[in-house]
């Protein structure tokens, strides 16, 4: 069965080694876009870069092109280097059934301002579970967490 899927990325949580009290303010969401799955026999896999590139594997019909995720993230300490953003799935992307992994993520990012403020830009990899259980027709969200290290 052939289904319209659209994913987006609804939550970034935070989590920063500094005991700083960070937001988040989304300059452009990460989304996978929209697509139809032709088959859950194997795990299809998309793919979004850093640079807002991207790759659909052949088990999927893309209909909506996915896009990279751009955060500000506010709160943190002025004029520092960041030494690395470690990204951790929280919660799969989920509907009603199946849900779609994320993994292999990648980040660029800026040090921070004279403000405290470090644009992060993100990319990821979603899979299909390949259990040949069909996708429903709707939106699938998870959540991510960012840990800033300094």
């Amino acid at each position: 069965m052939i289904r319209l899927i659209r994913i987006c990325l609804f939550l970034i949580a935070l989590g920063a080694v500094s005991p700083a009290l960070a937001a988040v303010a989304v300059v452009q969401a990460l989304q996978f876009g929209e697509f139809i799955v032709r088959n859950n026999d194997a795990m299809h896999t998309i793919t979004i870069n850093t640079d807002g590139s991207f790759n659909f594997s052949p088990g999927f019909v893309e209909i909506v092109s996915p896009q990279e995720g751009i955060y500000d993230i506010s709160g943190l300490p002025p004029s520092m280097a960041i030494a690395s953003i470690v990204v951790t799935q929280l919660q799969p992307l989920t509907g009603a059934g199946n849900i779609f992994n994320m993994n292999a993520f990648q980040t660029a990012f800026t040090g921070t301002d004279a403000f405290g403020v470090a644009r992060v830009t993100l990319g990821a990899t979603v899979e299909t579970t390949g259990t040949g259980v069909p996708y429903s027709n709707q939106t699938y969200s998870g959540q991510l967490q960012l840990q800033i290290n300094f």
